[in-house]
């Protein structure tokens, strides 16, 4: 009884936590973060926290400007710093969705996990329900998974070509797929 007192209000808590991730578009939006290093969007722009303490900041037009300054990018460059951005845009889209399902998840998780332990359920029961909802909802968050491959995969193109973007690398090639494996995974 006492694990289903805890998962019940962990699940309650989980929705408490999870409200203010459900209002959509932030003005400034974190959508990527480590340590002191991330990608948020600033009205409209990703900007990235570099891991040398400076940011760079591209538009949605692919203007690519590091540290006050505008960088000059060939035409395929500027294709990849638009999509960099369509990409942060789409995690950050898809994040805010996931949050919003994620309360009523919460909600309907604690509402079943009362019901069956009201109807007798036993506590290994209800742990396995509530596990395989568990593990179907985290697949919702697959997309946002492919996203940051994206996002890697355009990052690791715009180092290789453009100097100046080195310090702005700031997905590490596990991070992509950590994150995926996190979400297969029946932990």
């Amino acid at each position: 009884m006492n694990k289903q007192l805890i998962f019940i209000v962990a699940a309650l808590v989980s929705l408490s936590l999870m409200s203010p991730m459900a209002s959509a578009h932030h003005a400034h939006a974190t959508v990527w973060s480590v340590d002191h290093q991330g990608i948020t969007l600033d009205s409209g722009d990703a900007v990235i926290h570099g891991n040398d303490g400076t940011e760079a900041r591209i538009t949605p037009d692919g203007t690519l400007n590091i540290a006050g300054k505008t960088i000059s990018v060939n035409a395929a460059q500027r294709q990849q710093l638009v999509q960099y951005v369509a990409t942060v845009r789409d995690i950050e889209i898809k994040g805010a969705q996931l949050g919003a399902a994620a309360g009523s998840f919460a909600a309907g998780v604690a509402a079943e996990a009362i019901a069956t332990l009201f109807a007798g359920a036993s506590e290994d029961d209800i742990d396995r329900k509530a596990q395989t909802r568990a593990n179907e909802f985290k697949k919702k968050a697959l997309p946002i998974c492919r996203d940051v491959q994206t996002l890697k995969q355009l990052q690791d193109s715009l180092q290789a070509s453009l100097p100046a973007f080195e310090p702005y690398a700031v997905i590490e090639a596990h991070d992509a797929g950590d994150c995926e494996h996190d979400i297969n995974s029946d932990d």
